[in-house]
């Protein structure tokens, strides 16, 4: 039974909920906040529910849920559910359900997890360009053999040398500018379209705009960034002989989706040394195969996206502000259209 019938009932069922491996934690921080909510939460496990779980999914009114799951979840009866809330940033898994299914309207709200991801994944940027300017894994292994050279490592290159191109400058993409303007780097964002005066970030030095002018980023960049999400238009954006136009021989760092850009397509670019080198936190697909051939290339860093996890508190704060607009009749933030790409 709900706690109070004045508020809705919140059903959590996600990935999000063992960031700190307790769902209890969770739990608590989000009672915390709505002491007066009656508020469930599973564990993101979890795929088989009994009659009790499945009558507390009939009465759920506010559901949060990790897109992963969400096939599973049209699977459940929630015929009270008023609004949906996404525990990430990207929502493609949810958006191709959505067209094969040949969904146009849902008789739901649903929103994404947003602007809590950027300072991380920013700290992720910095920290990668960081250690590879200043060759710390080199130093590492040069540790292992007693080895210490101090004129081998003495040169490097600052940041504030350098420029970065941001491919794909919404909210997150903005964030890393910001934080590589701190250091002094020169910043290149691209976007889909044009944007206004009034609306571009103080912290980007140029834009460039579409596919058209992405050969003029590329050549432009020491580091190529993308933070692209999983959309039709974005697979394969980085294509062919597009790192070709590199005049800077630079590394290409992709913290976004892996569906942009083929193995081959970065393993051809280092061979051809139009890139010198890449660090990969997404792939396509996820987890990345054991067999693929980027596994054994020297010039790539791989890691399994972990440049944007985020914390409970973070989560839930975010949760919590569009609460207080929902129950309030007010629009959300972050919603997410189906009929669009993301």
């Amino acid at each position: 039974m709900m706690e109070n019938k004045a508020l809705p009932s919140i059903v959590v069922w996600s990935w999000a909920a063992q960031i700190s491996n307790s769902g209890e934690h969770f739990e608590q921080l989000l009672k915390e906040k709505l002491p007066s909510v009656y508020i469930k939460v599973f564990d993101s496990t979890v795929t088989n529910f009994d009659e009790e779980s499945l009558e507390i999914w009939k009465k759920a009114e506010v559901v949060v849920l990790s897109p992963n799951l969400y096939e599973k979840f049209c699977e459940l009866r929630t015929p009270k559910l008023r609004w949906l809330q996404f525990t990430s940033a990207g929502v493609d898994k949810f958006l191709r359900h959505a067209k094969k299914c040949g969904i146009q309207h849902l008789p739901y709200k649903v929103t994404r997890l947003a602007d809590t991801y950027g300072t991380t994944m920013a700290e992720y940027v910095i920290a990668q360009i960081v250690s590879n300017e200043r060759r710390f894994e080199a130093m590492r292994e040069a540790q292992k053999h007693c080895h210490w050279n101090h004129k081998e490592f003495r040169f490097y290159r600052r940041l504030n040398q350098l420029t970065i191109g941001i491919v794909g400058a919404g909210s997150i993409g903005e964030e890393v500018a910001r934080c590589c303007k701190c250091f002094g780097m020169k910043t290149i964002g691209l976007v889909r379209q044009e944007r206004p005066q009034e609306k571009r970030s103080k912290f980007i030095d140029m834009y460039r705009v579409g596919t058209d002018e992405l050969p003029l980023l590329v050549a432009e960049s020491d580091y190529i960034c993308s933070i692209l999400p999983d959309c039709p238009e974005t697979t394969d954006f980085f294509k062919g002989d597009i790192f070709s136009h590199a005049t800077k021989k630079p590394v290409f760092m992709n913290i976004g989706r892996g569906n942009c850009i083929e193995d081959d397509t970065i393993i051809t670019s280092i061979r051809k040394g139009w890139l010198s080198g890449a660090i990969i936190d997404v792939t396509r697909p996820e987890p990345l195969p054991k067999e693929s051939r980027l596994w054994s290339v020297p010039e790539v860093i791989i890691t399994p996206h972990t440049s944007g996890v985020v914390s409970d508190e973070l989560i839930i704060s975010n949760f919590y502000e569009n609460w207080k607009k929902f129950v309030n009749n007010e629009t959300l933030d972050h919603l997410v259209d189906v009929t669009k790409s993301y």
